[in-house]
């Protein structure tokens, strides 16, 4: 009778080291998904705080566009908006005189190396 009575308790035994192993198993793949959890939310509160400086940004470059101070200066500086009462000058060029030709540049040629120079001199272009 004791052979069995310890065969019992080895296979309990047995049994409840492996139940302990695969606790702990699991375990750890809960803690490896917390922290992977964890990177992720610390990257979509960065995201998000970043959309939400953008936002307020946005917000004061629309208060400022709305005054009237701006309006007037960016019509001042785009030419074809002008105020009632302004008198608009429109410069036009002499239409005889040809347009002034843009000198082209000379390319460079490119550096040749030592094999091409050696190449060329017993070989021919």
């Amino acid at each position: 009778m004791k052979p069995k009575r310890f065969l019992r308790r080895q296979i309990i035994t047995l049994a409840g080291i492996l139940l302990l192993m695969a606790l702990i198993m699991d375990f750890n793949a809960r803690m490896e998904k917390l922290d992977k959890l964890k990177e992720k939310a610390a990257t979509v509160y960065a995201q998000a705080t970043q959309v939400s400086l953008t936002h307020i940004a946005l917000q004061t470059s629309i208060a400022e566009v709305r005054t009237d101070e701006f309006t007037e200066q960016w019509g001042n500086e785009n030419p074809g908006f002008v105020k009632p009462g302004d008198h608009p000058i429109h410069p036009e060029g002499d239409a005889t005189s040809p347009p002034t030709p843009t000198p082209q540049p000379t390319p460079t040629p490119a550096p040749k190396s030592n094999w091409q120079l050696w190449w060329e001199l017993f070989f021919g272009p």
